[in-house]
């Protein structure tokens, strides 16, 4: 059995924006070990996306829309981890997996490219 990650990056998005894929990948490039969890609301196949982009990463769809709060929530929830950071870290999807100055990870937010 595979030992749980340490860290996770939740990477959230409304409506299955195409810009999920360069999130997750920046994440996935990043030399750390962590599970890369995606919440996407308000439609759209995720799962597909991802798929056709050849990544395989958790998925977690939600019909209705969430603000960037909830789905957030929603992926620190279902991850693996053994244990949550409690103030998680927002970045553009290009920061995603970097450390913080105080050695937290910092987790791609796409809310903002998803209502544009």
């Amino acid at each position: 059995m595979a030992e749980r990650p340490e860290l996770a990056v939740v990477v959230i998005g409304l409506r299955a924006p195409a810009e999920l894929v360069a999130a997750v990948r920046s994440a996935l490039d990043q030399n750390a070990p962590f599970e890369v969890v995606v919440v996407n609301s308000g439609g759209g196949d995720v799962q597909a996306l991802l798929g056709r982009a050849g990544l395989d990463v958790r998925v977690i769809e939600v019909g209705q829309r969430l603000f960037a709060g909830a789905a957030r929530n929603i992926g620190l929830r279902r991850h693996k981890l053994r244990s949550s950071p409690s103030l998680p870290r927002i970045a553009s999807p290009a920061r995603a997996g970097q450390r913080s100055d105080d050695g937290g990870l910092w987790m791609a937010d796409l809310s903002a490219v998803a209502r544009a």
